[in-house]
């Protein structure tokens, strides 16, 4: 096109410099869109193989104490309740012969484990309970079944209410939520013991 003074115009028009602008816009913003996408995604694969490791140390703890569970240091039966969000024990510990009452519960979303050292004499629980939380990102369901005598690797747990003088494997599921999206993204691991001292 020509001006008024018969010379060619160049440059862009507004339209060209609009279009240029809108496309500029949405590339940065699928770019920005992209590189949250990537962080979250590297946040989530972080956060879960820090609580895929986190949640392994547990079991093997809690194995390790449900395998050498003993009856309590005042004579009281290896295992005091068994219920589908709790299982309290007695296991000892600390290695000085005396078993301490051990408690692994759920509440809410949080594993919690509690212990009660004996004390006094003649020796007691009559202490406090000391609770810690052991791990925070829990689906809240059930977590322990029990078997009997008669399991062999398959079959139904025992229904609840559980008797606790049948009881003699645990089985412990960890169904974690590491990005708070609920059950459908939660990762979940199992685990079994069986208590050597009421083997049959």
């Amino acid at each position: 096109m020509k001006n008024f003074f018969g010379k060619r115009n160049t440059g862009f028009t507004l339209i060209e410099i609009l279009t240029v602008t809108a496309i500029i816009i949405a590339i940065g913003g699928m770019v920005t869109k992209f590189q949250k996408n990537i962080l979250s995604s590297n946040t989530y694969v972080k956060n879960s193989l820090i609580g895929e490791s986190e949640v392994r140390i547990i079991l093997r703890s809690f194995i390790s104490e449900v395998r050498s569970a003993t009856p309590s240091a005042v004579g009281g039966y290896t295992i005091e309740s068994a219920t589908p969000s709790s299982f309290i024990f007695f296991s000892d510990l600390n290695g000085n012969g005396n078993a301490e009452r051990v408690r692994y519960f759920l509440e809410g979303t949080k594993l919690k484990k509690g212990i009660i050292y004996p004390a006094g004499d003649p020796l007691s629980y009559d202490q406090p309970e000391r609770v810690v939380t052991i791990f925070g990102s829990m689906v809240p369901g059930t977590i322990f079944e029990y078997y009997d005598g008669n399991y062999d690797g398959t079959g139904s747990p025992m229904a609840s209410p559980t008797e606790p003088g049948s009881v003699r494997v645990v089985k412990i599921n960890m169904s974690v939520d590491f990005d708070g999206a609920g059950p459908a993204s939660a990762f979940s691991v199992s685990s079994m013991a069986t208590i050597r001292n009421l083997k049959e």
